[in-house]
C-alpha cells in the first residue's frame, strides 16, 4: 500500500504500523480475528425442519397448525419466541427458540375467526391471508398484516 510504513524496533515484540506501536500479543490477536472472519463462509448447515400439519412432503420431525402457506418469519429480539406468518392458514404462528441450539418448539397459533382451517383455538380478526409478521423494537408488540382482510392486527406480548 502507498503511504504504509511498516517496521519494528529495536524493543522485542514491538512492531511499528503508521506510527502505532503493536504489541507481538496484539498482533497475533488481530491475525486470529482475521482467520476466524475469514473462515466463517456463511454456509448453511440443516438441523431440522417444521412443517404444517396439512403438508408436509419432507417429512418434517416437527408439525405445526397454522403453518401452511409460510409466508414471513420474525425473531424477538431476546431471541427466545419466532413468529412466522401462514398465509394459507390465515394465521400467525409463535415457536419458542432455544436460544442455546436454536431449535424450535411451536407454541400455539392465532389464526382468522372466519377462515381456520387448521383449527388455531385462539382467533383475532383481520388475519385472513395473514402474510407478514413483525415484532415491535421494544418487544411488547407484535403486527401482522392479513391481506385478505386488508387489516393489521396488534398482539400485547407478554414478556
Amino acid at each position: 500500500m502507498s503511504g504504509t510504513h511498516l517496521h519494528s524496533e529495536p524493543e522485542e515484540g514491538i512492531l511499528r504500523l503508521r506510527g502505532y506501536r503493536l504489541s507481538l500479543a496484539t498482533i497475533v490477536a488481530l491475525l486470529a480475528l482475521t482467520a476466524a472472519a475469514l473462515a466463517s463462509t456463511g454456509s448453511l448447515d440443516p438441523e431440522g425442519c417444521v412443517a404444517g400439519t396439512a403438508s408436509n412432503p419432507d417429512g418434517c420431525a416437527q408439525t405445526a397448525k397454522g403453518l401452511d402457506g409460510p409466508y414471513s418469519v420474525a425473531v424477538s429480539a431476546d431471541g427466545k419466541s419466532v413468529y412466522v406468518a401462514g398465509t394459507s392458514d390465515s394465521a400467525i404462528v409463535r415457536f419458542n427458540r432455544n436460544a442455546t441450539s436454536g431449535a424450535l418448539t411451536p407454541n400455539g397459533c392465532v389464526a382468522d375467526p372466519v377462515n381456520n382451517p387448521d383449527g388455531c383455538t385462539k382467533t383475532a380478526p383481520g388475519l385472513d391471508n395473514a402474510d407478514w409478521v413483525t415484532v415491535s423494537p421494544d418487544g411488547t408488540s407484535v403486527y401482522a398484516v392479513g391481506g385478505g382482510d386488508n387489516a393489521i392486527v396488534l398482539f400485547g406480548r407478554v414478556l
